[in-house]
């Protein structure tokens, strides 16, 4: 009995003594030295991490190298990294903290130096999922360093490139893309070309919102694509400069960021141009019409392309108090292209040749654009989070396209050579006003918006009957929605509903009301695992450019134009999603069910007494799809890195009124790995496989599959400054003939458009300077996405 009760005695003792320690909070603090010089390190980011790798407290060293951490409690990494440092990492233990503090010092070694320590480096997350939208970290990849935006789209999950390098999002071209969050004027007109010439180094993170809340129009099949170029560093400035340049296909290109801050003041900028130049190139085209005349034209073309673009794109804000935010932003962008094509046309019947010629075409195409916005936004103190926000944007587009096309060696063709000219543009006024109030855990927002767009178009032909249009459609879309956000410890839910007035005048007549629902749930399983589910409806409203009347003759066999009675379309979406974030494997897998009526697309016809195919838009689509996307990341080793990224589509779609029925399932994706052979030295490479797909807009056009491939090698030549990159590009074939084939009520088209396939590519990256803060924005601003081009 006496010996139980010392037992107990003693077990009690112990477990006060365990308690006492579970409980013990301590304070870590230090300084931060070189471990040359034995100076201090004035901002150098000092993190503390859970054994676990997870992430407790972040802070910066102050001027003297010095930093402190409280109220700590258990065993703890610290780590401190630095640019042009080597990151370390020690271990710290409970045990250490004698009188509740620890007193560490980290010596960080120079790049090209080593310590006799152990570091310890934790790679980053590539991708992390939220309720409505995935982001893709850029800055973390490190084949961002060489590499285009345009080249990383086709790491991201959910997004992936056609034949033509257009962009997809889910295999759709229905989407919008924003630049930090609000649309852009140089990316909206012409993206392909802009993202082109933007270097991927410049930018921070790309955003994939695959269910737009509320707060968004409501345009966009797939989503929307957010890419975000400023990013966090130490006071004063900091900036990118990247030099890059292809051969035989491209050219010349420059691209830069900086940023900077002045007190209240902070200013971001970026600013790029590049030369793409195609050297001529073989194309043809064979078209077999049936029925009693049936015949068959065969055209073969040499065209060489030379192209240039440039754009400048500038935020600002201002913090009047801690109150009161102003922010500003400012872009212009210009394109150029000169095509020059030579073509032979020959049209056989049943009875020998109908018809015959050689044609030269000049093009010139010129497009401008800049947009303006203005942001004020008040915050209002109390225990809620209260926010009212003013939001202006001005925009303004216009495109000038000519041709000037000559015809020699006639046969049976007497129409003479002609000039055509068209020019287009687009202004929009926006005023906006949002009211965002709530807690941590719950958020609403209400808003109204106004868009004033007016559309004109002046077209002109001079042959053999001198035609002329002048084309005025004003879009005025008038919006209000209303939404709620919870993020609980596990739950996240945003929920909302937008009611959008749509008022067509000038040429065209239309006037429509919609009221679209969105919904968005995340379930964090654990730190790990997440599941995500949504429900929206989208709307197709269709742009200028597929109302405008304008016909486009420069084929005299083929004739290209708008249709002023396309009305819009609803689109249903039924998302549901998985993602994996793990230190070595990182998953995301996504699903979207979409059923759909009266979708507009480019409808191809025949007419058998001109000879002439005629591609407009209809309303005539009908049907459902399926779409499975699969991005996987494994960090193989700590020097091999492998990821996949991938959208298996099914589409059934059925339009009556062409009597044409398409169902299939379509493939698109991306292998890519990167191998650190040295700390400074990356080898990277990727394969890119496209299966049979649809051209853009259309259903009736299908796409031959095709394989591409690229290796590249990157040296850092100093870490966290300088870096260049070597690519090729499918370096086993110089030239790809890409086959489109056409299929009509009355007529079957093989089209075989020769492209360069072997490139080479040299980029050289700079990063100077240092800065704390980012670039402050209003909590929303104007986004317009209403309207598909």
């Amino acid at each position: 009995m006496k010996m139980f009760k010392i037992l107990t005695m003693c077990a009690i003792i112990l477990l006060a003594h365990n308690k006492s320690k579970a409980q013990t909070t301590f304070t870590i603090s230090g300084i931060v030295t070189d471990s040359i010089s034995r100076q201090p390190i004035k901002a150098a980011t000092v993190a503390v991490k859970s054994l676990t790798d997870k992430s407790v407290k972040i802070v910066l060293s102050d001027e003297n190298g010095r930093f402190s951490i409280n109220d700590l409690q258990g065993d703890y990494r610290l780590g401190s990294q630095m640019q042009g440092y080597q990151s370390k990492t020690i271990v710290i233990e409970t045990i250490d903290a004698k009188s509740g503090r620890i007193e560490v010092g980290l010596q960080l070694a120079p790049e090209g130096k080593t310590l006799n320590t152990v570091e310890i480096s934790a790679a980053k997350h590539l991708v992390r999922q939220e309720a409505d939208r995935l982001v893709y970290d850029v800055k973390a990849d490190p084949d961002s360093k060489g590499s285009s935006v345009l080249d990383m789209m086709r790491k991201v999950p959910f997004v992936s490139l056609d034949a033509d390098q257009n962009i997809l999002l889910k295999n759709n071209t229905g989407f919008k893309i924003f630049l930090n969050g609000k649309p852009s004027g140089m990316i909206e007109q012409n993206p392909k070309d802009v993202l082109r010439s933007m270097p991927a180094a410049t930018i921070e993170k790309i955003e994939v919102i695959t269910n737009p809340p509320a707060k968004y129009d409501a345009e966009g099949f797939a989503g929307i694509i957010n890419i975000v170029t400023s990013k966090k560093t130490a006071d004063g400035y900091n900036g990118t400069v990247n030099l890059n340049g292809s051969t035989p296909t491209g050219g010349p290109g420059v691209g830069s960021s900086f940023n900077f801050k002045a007190g209240k003041l902070l200013v971001a900028a970026t600013a790029g141009g590049s030369i793409n130049k195609t050297p001529e190139t073989e194309s043809s085209l064979i078209r077999t019409s049936f029925g009693s005349d049936a015949t068959d034209l065969t055209q073969t073309s040499q065209r060489k392309f030379d192209g240039r673009s440039g754009y400048f794109g500038t935020e600002l804000s201002y913090e009047i108090n801690k109150f009161q935010l102003l922010s500003a932003q400012f872009n212009i962008s210009g394109t150029g292209n000169n095509n020059a094509t030579i073509q032979q046309s020959l049209l056989n019947g049943s009875g020998g040749v109908l018809q015959g010629y050689h044609l030269q075409n000049n093009y010139k195409g010129d497009g401008h654009g800049l947009d303006a916005s203005l942001n004020y936004q008040v915050a209002f103190q109390s225990k809620k989070i209260k926010l009212l926000t003013f939001s202006y944007r001005y925009t303004d587009y216009v495109n000038v396209n000519d041709n000037v096309v000559t015809l020699t060696n006639r046969t049976n063709y007497t129409l003479p050579d002609f000039y055509q000219y068209n020019k287009a543009g687009t202004n929009e006024h926006t005023l906006q006003l949002d009211y965002a109030s709530g807690t941590k855990a719950l958020g609403f927002e209400h808003g109204v918006k106004a868009i004033l767009r007016g559309n004109s178009s002046n077209f002109s032909y001079t042959g053999a009957n001198a035609l002329s249009n002048s084309f005025n459609m004003s879009q005025d879309v008038f919006s209000a929605f209303s939404s709620l956000t919870y993020a609980g410890k596990k739950w996240g839910v945003k929920a909302g509903l937008r009611a959008e007035k749509t008022v067509v005048g000038g040429d065209v007549a239309q006037n429509y009301l919609n009221v679209v629902p969105s919904v968005s749930a995340s379930y964090q399983v654990n730190d790990a695992n997440s599941l995500n589910f949504g429900f929206s409806q989208r709307l197709r409203r269709p742009g200028v450019n597929r109302i405008n009347p304008y016909v486009d003759r420069s084929n005299p066999n083929y004739e290209m134009q708008g249709n002023a009675d396309l009305r819009p379309a609803i689109i249903n979406n039924i998302m549901a999603g998985y993602n994996l974030s793990g230190r070595i494997l990182s998953v995301t897998l996504g699903t979207t069910y979409s059923y759909f009526n009266d979708l507009d697309f480019r409808l191809i016809t025949y007419n058998a007494a001109t000879g002439v195919t005629s591609s407009t838009y209809e309303n005539i689509g009908r049907g459902d799809a399926l779409s499975i996307d699969l991005s996987a990341n494994l960090a193989a080793t700590k020097k091999l890195s492998l990821s996949f990224n991938g959208n298996l589509t099914y589409v059934n779609i059925q339009a009556a009124a062409a009597q044409i029925e398409t169902k299939g399932w379509y493939h698109n994706f991306t292998v890519s790995g990167s191998y650190h052979p040295t700390a400074s030295w990356r080898i990277g490479a990727y394969m890119n496989v496209i299966g049979k797909n649809f051209a853009p807009q259309s259903f009736q056009s299908l796409i031959a599959p095709q394989i591409n491939t690229s290796f590249s090698s990157t040296h850092e030549l100093i870490k966290g400054k300088w870096s260049i990159t070597a690519t090729v590009n499918n370096p086993f074939k110089k030239f790809r003939n890409v086959e489109t084939r056409v299929t009509g009520m009355d007529f079957y088209e093989v089209a075989n458009n020769q492209t360069f396939l072997r490139v080479y590519k040299l980029s050289l990256n700079y990063n100077f300077g240092e800065l704390k803060d980012a670039v402050k924005r209003t909590k929303v601003g104007i986004r317009n996405d209403d309207v598909v081009n």
